[in-house]
């Protein structure tokens, strides 16, 4: 049996210098030194520094004085986490001369005993292959822009919960937890709990781009604005005018208007970009009691098309989930929780139980309000106003900002609080309100205490909001 080393030519860093002397350290695939507090379950890899000048690693770029770094990967390892728009190359340890190098879905050249990769402009899936002969299979699968979390193995904090008084509640594991939350208007309708998700999940790193998002639909999207009412679609017409076809910033700014439609189209293309199986396959309807849960897991969204006439598009879809699929998804609720958490049991917010508006500004874009918003000029006081308020969500006028410029959790997951709330499925039915979808996170309009896990932004017949976010998810057990 052979192994495999990567030799890392550029990928983005945590800045330090240490003094190196032929000692091995662990670290994870993208570069983080390895610590007791990382999540993320996924591959690990033992750097071997060969002689003793220092090294300095920059947030920009890997700069090595005349060191040779070695990767080595473990044989157990399937899966590598790499950057976008980085260069990396493959290598075999030594030479065996007759074996030949198999790429799928990314940029190589073959260079001997070597495989150079260009990561590219796009979150995606791939898989390198050295075969040598029918018992010598290294099979390598690289997921792009997107971080491998295990969440199998530890049970996870879900739901939402709480009292206006701070006091303890024991769970059915009599863990004793802290909780210092208000209630939802009548209580909270998912109550806070412990549950093991048996899935091992590839998750985007960022919130899907702008970038991102017009690339994959480009042909979709016309040329030219379209009459004033389609003013969703004239933001993307206008988006795609000022961009070039096939190159994207990874910190491009996020994506903060995807209807439901173009959310699970988005999957389904990227899925097919990527040799996967689409998840999502629709029923085309114009009916609108079409916009409920059915029996048997079916769900009904509005249909929306980029088109300068729709008067033969039909008004809604009925969505059909492949669960055995094993392209891109929205995030099931449950999942969005646990991955939001990061791990931990924080009740209350992304980077804990603090409302402390500065640790806050570390993680998340908020607070930050159009001046010439009409709602700025509603009248709380007043009921009818106060009523339009309370499901004003994704309604508030806002603009993006670029992805991955914040601190991340410790899964690794960037802006999961904040500037644009996410869509997300449910588990087949409603779980507040007679909603076929839900959107979590907050956006940028919100206030501090408004970013709190149980915030949620209903899609249902009465609430059609505009503001809307994404971050995929895909199944890899």
């Amino acid at each position: 049996m052979f192994s495999l080393s990567i030799k890392v030519t550029c990928v983005l860093l945590i800045a330090f210098n240490v003094a190196l002397s032929g000692e091995k350290k662990t670290y994870e695939l993208d570069g983080r030194p390895f610590v007791s507090q990382n999540k993320t379950n996924g591959p690990k890899a033992i750097v071997s520094v060969l002689d003793n000048r220092q090294m300095t690693k920059s947030l920009d770029s890997l700069v090595y004085s005349q060191n040779k770094v070695e990767i080595v990967l473990d044989k157990r390892v399937q899966w590598i986490e790499l950057e976008k728009n980085k260069n990396y190359s493959i290598c075999l340890e030594k030479s065996f001369g007759d074996g030949q190098w198999n790429v799928k879905n990314i940029l190589f050249e073959r260079q001997g005993d070597c495989v150079l990769l260009q990561s590219g402009s796009f979150v995606k899936s791939a898989v390198v292959r050295y075969d040598r002969s029918l018992e010598e299979v290294v099979n390598i699968n690289v997921l792009v822009g997107m971080k491998y979390i295990d969440l199998s193995q530890k049970e996870h904090l879900l739901g939402y919960n709480g009292s206006e008084k701070r006091k303890q509640k024991k769970d059915a594991s009599s863990r004793v937890l802290n909780i210092g939350l208000k209630y939802a208007e009548g209580g909270y309708l998912d109550s806070l709990r412990f549950e093991r998700i048996q899935e091992v999940l590839a998750v985007d790193e960022y919130k899907v781009t702008e970038c991102e998002f017009v690339n994959m639909l480009w042909d979709s999207i016309p040329n030219q604005l379209l009459p004033d009412i389609f003013a969703n679609q004239n933001y993307w017409i206008s988006v795609k005018k000022g961009m070039t076809k096939g190159a994207c910033d990874a910190h491009d700014f996020a994506a903060i208007r995807i209807s439901p439609y173009y959310a699970l189209l988005y999957a389904n293309e990227r899925s097919r970009r990527d040799g996967l199986v689409p998840v999502y396959s629709f029923d085309f309807s114009k009916d609108w009691r079409s916009l409920k849960f059915f029996d048997d897991g079916r769900f009904g969204i509005k249909h929306e098309v980029f088109a300068l006439d729709n008067s033969d598009v039909s008004g809604y879809v009925v969505v059909r989930v492949d669960e055995k699929a094993n392209g891109y998804r929205l995030p099931y609720y449950d999942e969005w929780m646990a991955l939001a958490r990061g791990g931990h049991a924080n009740a209350e917010f992304v980077w804990g139980n603090e409302i402390d508006s500065s640790l806050a500004l570390e993680y998340a874009w908020f607070g930050i309000q159009d001046s010439e918003d009409p709602l700025k000029k509603i009248n709380p006081k007043k009921p009818y106003e106060r009523k339009w308020l309370k499901n004003s969500c994704g309604r508030w006028l806002q603009s993006s900002r670029p992805v991955g410029k914040l601190k991340p959790n410790d899964f690794g997951l960037y802006d999961i609080s904040g500037l644009v709330c996410e869509s997300v499925m449910l588990p087949g039915k409603s779980i507040f309100d007679n909603e076929v979808l839900t959107c979590k996170g907050g956006f940028m309009s919100d206030s501090l205490g408004a970013l709190n896990l149980g915030a949620h932004c209903d899609y249902k017949v009465s609430n059609d909001f505009i503001f809307r976010g994404l971050r995929l998810v895909r199944k890899l057990n």
